[in-house]
């Protein structure tokens, strides 16, 4: 096991630089909240630093939870004591410097900073919907605040991956710089030109565009409506928009509570084909890292388990979803080990199970969104 931090601190002149290293995407597995924490407590605890930014090493920000920890009875923090409550809780301006991806809780830390900027080329999104759940760590009470009611409505209960410069247009972010930019250098001179900056601008204190849902209060059932064809027996996007609702009709601290207790019901319920995609993304982790070996076996065990389910589409919460990962995990297989899946049924299954899981998507999701990179 390596010695390597997984979030490292360093600072720039009177700029403290808060670093996530969790390669290959930096989920935000055991170590990485309290990383982060410790890194925003040592800021502040600092009076020769005067602001701070929070960064990504590798190829992305943070590109959301450790699926790995979902379902297995972990206890969670309390509000108020999670990364992007200390985040919000920092009495120096903290900005997010975000790149790659910022998906699920790497986009709730990110709302949890005081600023936001970006390359050009990044995206980010609240996907957790897509197997099942709602963002259970802010999401669904900031993004309303920052971005209106309806759009967080349209990216929670879609899962889409929504890009810089939409994201910017929305008000999720603050600046977009291009790729070819040091996005650190910009970071740091955008965390100066804030540094005195007061009182600070924090999302959880904004109200102003949750006007909207006031001025049509209507949104919500027309959602539920909307969804209703495609999300069948689904639990996940019905709880999505009853958290979204809660942010405007809820003080914050209440909202989050509300929002924790919809999580907590999906994430205790047996929701057919949850425990095999943890078992995908850690197939996926383990080909990135080299690990071969424990990639075909966890893609072996994804495969046997689905297959033998694959009769039951239709019964499951997450409607066709199991059988577009069986196929999916199919092909990753055949790419890792050729000799496992004959290459043409393989490709041509995924195929049809992307354009039969294409059709099961929300009204305005155009495409499937992509994974992040697992491959360095």
């Amino acid at each position: 096991m390596s010695d390597k931090p997984l979030v490292r601190y360093a600072t720039e002149d009177d700029i403290a630089i808060i670093t996530v290293d969790n390669p290959p995407v930096n989920a935000l597995s055991p170590g990485v909240p309290e990383g982060i924490i410790d890194g925003v407590r040592r800021a502040n605890a600092d009076p020769a630093v005067r602001a701070i930014v929070l960064i990504g090493a590798g190829r992305s920000f943070i590109a959301g939870a450790d699926i790995r920890q979902f379902g297995t009875g972990r206890v969670r923090p309390p509000i108020g004591q999670r990364s992007h409550d200390i985040l919000d809780g920092s009495e120096k301006p903290v900005v997010a410097a975000i790149h790659g991806f910022a998906l699920g809780g790497g986009l709730e830390n990110a709302m949890g900073c005081n600023y936001r900027i970006a390359a050009r080329s990044a995206k980010v999104g609240l996907p957790e919907v897509l197997i099942g759940i709602l963002p259970g760590g802010g999401g669904t009470q900031r993004l309303p605040r920052v971005a209106g009611p309806k759009r967080a409505l349209e990216m929670i209960v879609s899962g889409r991956h929504v890009p810089a410069p939409e994201a910017l247009e929305y008000g999720v972010l603050d600046r977009v710089v291009d790729d070819s930019a040091d996005l650190r250098a910009e970071a740091v001179a955008f965390a100066k030109s804030v540094a005195d900056v007061r009182p600070l601008p924090r999302i959880s204190e904004r109200s102003d565009k949750l006007q909207e849902a006031r001025d049509e209060p209507g949104i919500f059932d027309a959602m539920r409506k909307s969804i209703a064809r495609r999300a069948r027996n689904q639990k996940a996007p019905y709880n999505c928009i009853a958290a979204v609702e809660a942010a405007c009709t809820l003080p914050f601290q209440e909202g989050l509570a509300r929002e924790q207790a919809l999580f907590q019901e999906l994430e205790n319920a047996e929701i057919p084909g949850f425990r095999e995609l943890a078992l995908y993304h850690q197939a996926r982790i383990a080909h990135a890292k080299g690990d071969t070996a424990g990639a075909v076996d966890r893609l072996k065990k994804v495969i046997e388990k689905l297959g033998k389910e694959q009769g039951t589409q239709g019964q499951s919460g997450m409607g066709e979803e199991p059988n577009y990962l069986l196929e999916t995990a199919k092909a990753l297989l055949q790419r890792v080990d050729p000799k496992s899946v004959p290459p043409p049924s393989a490709d041509e299954a995924l195929k049809n199970a992307l354009e039969a899981f294409q059709k099961k998507l929300p009204p305005g999701v155009s495409r499937v969104p992509a994974m992040p990179p697992a491959t360095p």
